[in-house]
């Protein structure tokens, strides 16, 4: 009875040393153990059953970096926190719990002495998104060149090995995409070129647009870049026909451009001087110039293309047609050559009285024709004209006749009709008219 009385006795004694037991444990505890707080930085929050969204045809975009928590307060006893890191934070954002306002809040898990952690405070509780219908555009893929190849070669042609790119992503994204195209960088290059290229994406004004919730199906694709030699040759062009009568070609043909830059392997391009057009220009009965256009593409040897990439090939062509001048020269006698004359026989112009001459008309460009005298016309008469008309023994007999002169002009001149004249031809004597005497 004696140990249950002292066992109830002095309560007051019994609970102040409980109390100061406790008060040392804390003491204690806390200044061998103390409870502080650390901060854990860039908390990368982990997305849960995302196939709610793409199931639905829907993508979605994190707003602001909301993935990521700039900072986690961990209070905890020294002990606990001397052995923490920041991948003892789990933070993750399960979509099945996204608010009607497109927000999930984040749960935070510490893997590590949980038990003994205090109170976890994140700077931030919930990942806000952006969703979108999910939207996809098949571009045609675009080809260019920069920068200046080596002097005396061109870029003749760029090709891709696709021509087209298939993206995909939010709707709004997507819509601002208007071209996607690939560049190659020529600079110095003499030969031709292959190369694996990236494709970039632009916008309406050509910047390029570089955005992660675009998706391509293709990244990057082969470009084949054609480089030729080029050089400047002259057009040459030829007529067929003539003008109507009293008209005639001046000799000049106008050619807008008068040369064509040409491209090529260097070993054809040697061959090649000039670029005739083999089809000749009519100028059948044309009483004024003639205008015309030549596409010089449809007369390039082969192997051979336009080197200048702001020509099309047309040829502006205009022949020169103008009106005959005329002009009467005088031949007379000692300006006439004599063929086929037969042996020992006298041939003089005219019925053999005296000397004479005759008037020729010639046709041309004024000044060419008035700088022509008759021996430029060298007129001559083939007796030929007369002999081949004889019988076989015949002789050409002693009298006057009416021949054709024919003339050599000089370029440019034209003789105006057919002319004869008179000639007087005398057959040598014969044997027994000379005995006679």
């Amino acid at each position: 009875m004696k140990f249950v009385r002292g066992l109830y006795s002095n309560w007051g004694l019994k609970i102040a040393s409980v109390l100061f037991a406790a008060v040392m444990w804390f003491l204690v505890t806390n200044i061998n153990d103390p409870v502080s707080t650390e901060r854990f930085n860039n908390i990368s929050v982990t997305f849960r059953n995302t196939s709610i969204i793409t199931d639905a045809g829907e993508v979605y975009e994190v707003l602001d970096n909301s993935d990521v928590i700039s900072s986690v307060s961990i209070r905890a006893p020294r002990s606990v926190l001397e052995n923490f890191s920041k991948d003892n934070i789990v933070a993750i954002a399960d979509f099945s719990k996204m608010t009607d306002d497109s927000t999930i809040p984040i749960e935070i898990t510490i893997t590590k002495d949980s038990g003994k952690i205090d109170s976890v405070v994140p700077s931030s509780t919930e990942v806000a998104l952006s969703i979108e219908n999910l939207a996809t555009s098949t571009l045609a893929l675009g080809a260019t060149t920069s920068g200046t190849v080596s002097d005396g070669y061109i870029v003749s042609s760029v090709s891709t090995d696709q021509n087209q790119v298939r993206i995909s992503g939010p709707q709004s994204v997507i819509d601002r995409v208007e071209k996607a195209s690939v560049d190659v960088d020529v600079t110095g290059f003499t030969s031709n070129i292959g190369t694996d290229v990236s494709i970039k994406l632009y916008d309406e004004d050509g910047n390029v647009i570089n955005d992660s919730a675009i998706s391509m199906n293709i990244t990057a694709v082969r470009v084949n870049v054609t480089i030729l030699a080029v050089k400047t040759v002259p057009i040459n062009y030829h007529t067929t026909g003539e003008p109507a009568d009293g008209f005639m070609l001046s000799g000049e043909i106008t050619s807008t451009p008068e040369t064509v830059v040409i491209a090529g392997k260097s070993s054809v391009l040697s061959e090649v001087s000039s670029i005739t057009v083999t089809d000749p220009l009519d100028v059948t009965g044309l009483t004024s110039d003639l205008q015309t256009t030549v596409n010089i593409a449809n007369y390039l040897p082969s192997g051979i293309s336009l080197g200048d990439a702001d020509f099309n090939g047309i040829c502006t062509v205009v022949v020169d047609i103008i009106p005959q001048s005329s002009r009467s020269i005088t031949i007379d006698a000692s300006s006439v050559t004599y063929d086929n004359v037969p042996e020992n026989y006298k041939i003089v112009l005219g019925n053999g009285a005296e000397d004479t001459n005759f008037t020729v008309d010639i046709v041309g460009l004024e000044e060419t024709i008035n700088a022509v005298s008759a021996s430029d016309l060298n007129a001559t008469i083939d007796l030929s004209q007369l002999t081949t008309q004889l019988s076989e023994g015949e002789s050409l007999e002693s009298g006057t006749y009416t021949v054709t002169v024919s003339f050599t002009p000089p370029e440019g001149v034209e003789i105006d009709g057919t002319v004869r004249v008179t000639i007087t031809a005398t057959a040598p004597e014969t044997k027994e008219t000379t005995d006679d005497n």
